[in-house]
């Protein structure tokens, strides 16, 4: 089997398990408390790849100088779409 079947197969399962995962959360917690851990688990990977490419230095200066664009993507996703979406 070629390897883009593969990560194609992969994919498709990992994105399967999404709506299952949202439908669970979805009926214990709130939409925005959902986005929010969403947000958090994002900002959290973010930081922990930084960490392994020994970037995480970089980040505070890097959100002062772009902050604006910085909020107005982390508005875009995963919330617009996820307020959107639900």
């Amino acid at each position: 089997m070629p390897v883009a079947y593969r990560y194609a197969l992969i994919t498709i399962f990992l994105w399967s398990t999404v709506a299952t995962a949202f439908k669970l959360a979805l009926s214990e917690l709130s939409v925005n408390q959902v986005l929010f851990i969403a947000s958090a688990s994002s900002a959290l990977v973010l930081c922990g790849v930084l960490v392994w490419q020994h970037r995480l230095h970089l980040l505070p200066a890097y959100f002062l100088t772009h902050w604006r664009a910085l909020l107005l993507l982390a508005l875009l996703n995963p919330v617009l779409y996820y307020q959107v979406l639900f």
